[in-house]
């Protein structure tokens, strides 16, 4: 078996922010990704929200259907996160 890839998405670059109900396209993108892993089992799925305006204060991480959801911590941005994670994996 090969190596297990990673595929990060910086969530609102891909939705956008105009939407009347921002949650529920939230919701379909991790819908869509969940659905491809199940097609696609090699990749590692995170899928990184911008949080720094939501009030949500630190940094939060959930995985929903073998998907990582991350939204990032109060004064944070997505490509942070990223840039971090990437930075991690690299090391490793």
């Amino acid at each position: 078996m090969g190596d297990i890839s990673s595929i990060i998405v910086d969530g609102y670059n891909v939705i956008g922010t105009s939407h009347n109900n921002r949650e529920k396209a939230r919701e379909e993108l991790v819908d869509l990704m969940i659905r491809y892993k199940k097609i696609k089992k090699e990749h590692d799925i995170t899928v990184v929200f911008d949080g720094h305006k939501g009030g949500r204060g630190g940094e939060s991480s959930a995985v929903t259907g073998s998907v990582t959801v991350i939204y990032s911590g109060l004064g944070e941005r997505a490509d942070e996160v990223i840039k971090r994670i990437i930075s991690k994996q690299r090391k490793e």
